[in-house]
């Protein structure tokens, strides 16, 4: 499915698929296509154009800094 919700092809399981993946999605479109997401609950597997990778949000769990001494935000 691409991000505007239109099925572009079939696949054999999200398993077979990792967001950023470009090579082996198995469409054709005439310009390179990324996964963009993965919906599991659905069985879905969303493709887009490499803009649509860019995210300006990351979401952690336990991140352990080891190396970093202060962390700041470069929005200061």
């Amino acid at each position: 499915m691409s991000t505007d919700g239109e099925v572009v092809g079939e696949h054999g399981g999200i398993h077979n698929f990792t967001v950023g993946q470009r090579k082996g999605l198995g469409i054709a479109t005439g310009s390179p296509l990324y996964v963009i997401q993965i919906k599991g609950d659905a069985r879905q597997v969303v493709v887009g154009d490499q803009e649509e990778l860019y995210s300006r949000t990351l979401r952690v769990h336990r991140t352990n800094l080891i190396s970093v001494e202060d962390l700041r935000s470069r929005c200061e």
